[in-house]
């Protein structure tokens, strides 16, 4: 899937507790928002781009990587809140593990390329964790 200037897409609308997973490729100086449990105007947005990742949650900062995406190369993006805890790891290297004490309640993912950017998504994954009791 390609996405490019400003293109939204959507999957379900009452995920919880999931793992998402994708590959990702940032063609240009690109930026992309994955967004997840979205509704009633509420969102953690996961901003991706060369520079780094970060979550916002009603446009205030949660949590912020610093680590360089390379762009032209694929990236595997994995994406995950269970039991309130926040975590983004890309290329199997967790950039952000943040515990949110006021949790977003379920909602949809939402994918967002912004203007001017262009984006590659493949092999998106949406999964239950494993159930740990």
């Amino acid at each position: 899937m390609k996405g490019s200037d400003h293109v939204h897409a959507f999957a379900g609308d009452k995920w919880n507790e999931v793992v998402w997973r994708m590959r990702l490729k940032l063609t240009t100086e690109s930026t992309t928002h994955l967004n997840f449990h979205a509704s009633e105007d509420k969102r953690y947005l996961i901003s991706f781009n060369k520079d780094g990742t970060h979550i916002m949650v009603d446009d205030s900062m949660l949590a912020a990587a610093g680590i360089k995406h390379s762009l032209g190369d694929w990236h595997i993006v994995e994406i995950s809140r269970i039991d309130n805890v926040l975590r983004v790891a890309v290329d199997n290297v967790l950039e952000i593990e943040e515990t949110d004490s006021n949790p977003l309640p379920p909602g949809r993912i939402w994918f967002e390329v912004l203007d001017e950017s262009e984006v590659l998504f493949d092999d998106v994954n949406v999964c239950s964790p494993i159930n740990r009791d």
